[in-house]
């Protein structure tokens, strides 16, 4: 059966989903050191707010068969994006009983994360990624939250046509 949500969020009503747009932009400084920016648009729902990611990423060890890299990226959002993922209004404090909280525009997220790709032919490779995100900021203080950290991790298989 499909779950209707969190109990825990219970009264504080849904999110509804988004067109997102993603636009990247990197510079590497050095053999060693690439620097990245990330921006996500909304494109419909435009009152989900917008959100940029700004990262460094570090091979740590690259061949034809395998790279891993590291990364630390801190992520920012406008006002709504805080507001529409950390804020509580006045409608939600009613329903739910969470404190009405404002959450403004600012960095929300750090994190750290370590990724191995490994190639097993032209076409086929695997990727894992293991790392760990921490909130700061208005989404730390956030009454809704419930963990101020969490470990994060993929495991993505890959067909290159």
């Amino acid at each position: 059966a499909m779950s209707d949500g969190s109990d825990y969020l219970r009264g504080m009503g849904d999110i509804k989903g988004s067109a997102l747009g993603a636009f990247g932009l990197g510079y590497k400084l050095s053999d060693w050191l690439k620097l990245q920016l990330q921006a996500e648009v909304p494109f419909s729902e435009r009152d989900n707010g917008e959100a940029l990611h700004v990262g460094i990423v570090s091979p740590l060890y690259s061949s034809s068969e395998n790279a891993v890299t590291l990364s630390l990226t801190g992520s920012w959002g406008s006002r709504d994006y805080m507001q529409t993922y950390y804020g509580v209004n006045a409608s939600q404090s009613a329903a739910s009983g969470f404190t009405r909280y404002n959450a403004g525009a600012g960095f929300y997220a750090y994190s750290m994360n370590m990724d191995w790709t490994h190639n097993f032919t032209r076409r086929w490779s695997v990727a894992a990624a293991a790392g760990f995100t921490q909130l700061t900021g208005d989404a730390r203080n956030s009454p809704i939250v419930q963990r101020k950290g969490s470990p994060t991790g993929s495991l993505t298989v890959t067909y290159r046509f």
